[in-house]
């Protein structure tokens, strides 16, 4: 019961966020021509793609490896941010290059923009509270770091200054990173990388790692082919409806770092009480899950409607058909942590390249028949694919969940 409380106050605080966040991009959508909102979300979609260097997947590594190792926890973390910001800078200068030699960008906006692929390698320090569960902690900082974001990005808007657009997309990144950063060096003196450590963790992660390519370019990959295929306007549109999906998806993120760190913390050789918890989780995950679907698919069409009249007319009915994504999305992640406790990281990999060979392949034969719809029902196709279909395919994951019924 702790466990689900913890859950609820670190949802309700993500949930707080994303709506705020969402709130931000609204005014900022409002502010600017379309086909120019466009553009930056396009060189936004391809930061968010390269931030894979940040080895985001080594977040949930570590947190299951300090759950196991309590004595080891502070070396843990310290150890995997410098091994993530390393990782990070070398990845904020290939997307500069990729970004200015490849798709043409602006150089100014893919400095500016790009620099999410950095200030994302916060994200392990903030875990790292969650993992000596110090939810209070976790939860006042995160506030903290979402309300400096937010004046950050009104001034911005509002400034009227045009060269200082692009500060908005890193905003968010910015502060976790600063916050939490110095919380971490307050309360962690004596932490010190560790090489064998960091060996540990790259070795345990590797394909967790090439993993989390394949499901960022999968969730970002189709509003750069929207953009090569179509315009910067119906970008504008697809990423207007996405960024209101991705303020319920985000409510999964902290439902399944508490549940995780459960499941973790039950040994593999308990296997009746470890079923429990994962059961627990993933009946917790089709109720909620289904639940944000139906909110979204009512509510999110008048919000849109509400703020822009007919600016972003394609969005209406772009959220409206991207409801199921939510609860797809949901369960993926939720497949995703049992995927990491039980060490099943090629499992991982295989699901995420098949998804994000999908979608390509699918936006591309869809969007020319059905427009920037296509992409959405490619993104619902390959979902299904990755999230449920491929779970039952494989033995070891069948058996998994087929033991849960």
């Amino acid at each position: 019961m702790k466990g689900i409380i913890k859950s609820l106050a670190l949802s309700a605080e993500k949930y707080l966020t994303s709506v705020l966040i969402a709130l931000s991009y609204f005014l900022f959508a409002q502010e600017l021509p379309a086909e120019k909102f466009g553009e930056y979300s396009t060189v936004e979609s391809l930061a968010i793609i390269f931030t894979f260097t940040c080895l985001m997947s080594l977040d949930s590594i570590a947190f299951d490896t300090s759950l196991k190792s309590e004595e080891k926890s502070e070396e843990v973390f310290t150890t995997a941010f410098f091994v993530k910001l390393l990782s990070a800078l070398v990845g904020y200068v290939l997307f500069n290059v990729v970004s200015y030699y490849v798709f043409d960008f602006s150089i100014y906006l893919t400095i500016f923009i790009g620099s999410i692929i950095v200030f994302k390698v916060g994200t392990i320090l903030q875990i790292s509270f969650v993992a000596k569960d110090k939810i209070l902690e976790t939860v006042l900082a995160s506030l903290l770091s979402t309300l400096l974001s937010l004046i950050s990005k009104i001034i911005v808007i509002y400034s009227n200054v045009e060269s200082i657009y692009p500060i908005f997309f890193l905003c968010d990144a910015f502060f976790i990173f600063l916050i939490f950063t110095g919380k971490f060096s307050i309360f962690k003196k004596s932490s010190q990388f560790k090489w064998d450590t960091a060996m540990e963790l790259i070795n345990k992660s590797k394909y967790f790692i090439l993993s989390s390519f394949a499901i960022l370019s999968f969730g970002k990959i189709d509003q750069v082919i929207i953009s090569k295929m179509i315009n910067f306007e119906m970008v504008a549109n697809y990423s207007l409806a996405m960024k209101v999906i991705g303020a319920f998806v985000l409510v999964s993120n902290a439902f399944n770092l508490i549940f995780a760190r459960e499941v973790s913390l039950v040994s593999s050789s308990k296997g009746k009480e470890l079923s429990n918890r994962i059961r627990e989780m993933m009946l917790f995950t089709i109720f909620i899950g289904s639940f944000l679907s139906i909110v979204n698919y009512y509510l999110s069409p008048k919000i849109i409607e509400y703020f822009y009249g007919d600016k972003y007319s394609y969005a209406i009915s772009l959220v409206e058909l991207s409801s199921p994504l939510i609860f797809l999305i949901f369960f993926s992640s939720s497949v995703g942590k049992i995927l990491i406790t039980k060490g099943l990281g090629k499992f991982a990999l295989v699901r995420n390249v098949i998804g994000l060979l999908s979608v390509v392949i699918l936006s591309v034969l869809f969007i020319p028949i059905f427009g920037v719809a296509g992409a959405v029902y490619a993104s619902i196709i390959a979902w299904i694919m990755s999230s449920i279909v491929l779970v039952f395919i494989y033995k070891e994951t069948r058996v998994i969940f087929l033991s849960l019924l």
